[in-house]
């Protein structure tokens, strides 16, 4: 996460490297580019975690997502998306790959309308959700 930025506006810095170190690496589900599917990061956890005991890390998915829809001068309804899913394998790997809208979990919110007419929609962010060492679900939406 490059961590020892020294920009005076961390803001501004963290803007400038999501824009430099990720442009190229976004998903677009219209064109089918993106990361590579099951791109790896990191080693991967530093114990064995296959045991079922660790199925609440495996069940900690996060998907960035990106969206606009707006009607153009012309009456045409222009739609841009762009999502990454990132998850644990068995041996703790973490992974991203690519993902779709119509794969966003139930509790996802933001894209109401989004493919139907054309409601103005803008959106950039971050959503996460587990099940905890019991099974209870949880999650949580972040915009940016």
């Amino acid at each position: 996460m490059r961590g020892g930025a020294t920009a005076t506006n961390s803001m501004t810095s963290l803007h400038d490297r999501e824009t430099e170190d990720t442009a190229s690496q976004w998903f677009d589900e219209s064109e089918g580019t993106g990361i590579g599917i099951g791109q790896a990061v990191g080693l991967g956890a530093d114990i064995d975690i296959s045991d079922r005991a660790f199925d609440f890390v495996r069940s900690i998915d996060v998907y960035d997502v990106r969206a606009t829809q707006r009607e153009s001068a012309s009456g045409d309804c222009n739609r841009t998306s762009s999502v990454r899913h990132g998850s644990y394998g068995i041996d703790g790997q973490y992974h991203w790959r690519g993902g779709s809208i119509t794969a966003l979990p139930p509790a996802f919110r933001g894209l109401e309308g989004y493919g139907e007419h054309c409601p103005s929609i803008g959106l950039r962010t971050v959503f996460v959700d587990w099940n905890d060492h019991q099974g209870v679900y949880g999650f949580e939406q972040i915009g940016y």
